[in-house]
């Protein structure tokens, strides 16, 4: 049908983590995205994960062969307070022309370290 990237960048500032998100259109069909996002996760062991956070990264986002990449706002997460692992999920609602809207499937990013208390600063391992 297509092929197209999405792209998501993690900086570590102190205890929080900020994301910028791409969306690049190689080939295929025009893409319409009516929302994209990212959710914050605190790795629990043996529980389901606990969510630190939903933000935005942007709606009705249109990329094509004349306008083929989109980046993104700079987000800025919420202040990840324990002292655990922490990853980011990228999310997304993909409209291919010619077709219905999906659901894309999620990406996980690499889980960063977050240890210690408040005046720690979190990091990739």
């Amino acid at each position: 049908m297509g092929l197209f990237d999405a792209v998501i960048r993690v900086n570590l500032e102190g205890r929080t983590a900020r994301d910028k998100q791409t969306l690049i259109w190689d080939y295929g069909p025009a893409l319409y995205y009516p929302r994209v996002w990212v959710n914050c996760f605190e790795e629990l062991d043996w529980e389901p994960d606990l969510g630190c956070g939903e933000h935005n990264g942007g709606t009705g986002v249109y990329i094509h062969s004349t306008s083929y990449r989109w980046d993104g706002p700079l987000i800025k997460g919420e202040q990840l307070v324990n002292s655990n692992e922490y990853y980011l999920q990228y999310n997304a609602e993909v409209r291919p022309a010619g077709y219905n809207t999906m659901r894309m499937p999620y990406f996980e990013t690499p889980y960063f370290n977050c240890y210690g208390g408040a005046n720690s600063w979190c990091y990739f391992p």
